[in-house]
């Protein structure tokens, strides 16, 4: 997916949010945020506070991170759980891109 450069956090979110095929939902449960205010936010109703903007940016960065980490792996980005535990695991990205590199060169 192609996105344009910019810095309004809510077209970011939305971008991301596609980008990872993420609802909003799921979103919601990773940032503990209530789904109508996110709602609000994503939808220009209400502005995002400084907090907000930066919890559900800085976690969807984090999970493109993940999620290119490990390519060619297909995995659930839109589950809460997966999302929740690849989050609190604190596990890094360029280790996860190594290991995954590594399988699949062996198998070559």
């Amino acid at each position: 997916m192609t996105t344009v450069p910019t810095f309004d956090a809510r077209r970011r979110a939305n971008s991301y949010m596609a980008d990872l095929s993420m609802s909003q939902v799921t979103l919601c449960a990773l940032v503990d945020m209530p789904a109508s205010r996110l709602n609000l936010q994503l939808r220009y109703k209400i502005q995002f506070s400084p907090e907000d903007e930066k919890n559900v940016i800085d976690t969807l960065l984090r999970l493109i991170e993940l999620r290119d980490a490990f390519t060619p792996l297909v995995l659930d980005w839109d589950s809460p759980d997966f999302c929740k535990m690849l989050l609190k695991s604190g596990v890094d990205a360029e280790i996860v891109r190594l290991g995954v590199e590594s399988i699949f060169r062996e198998r070559s």
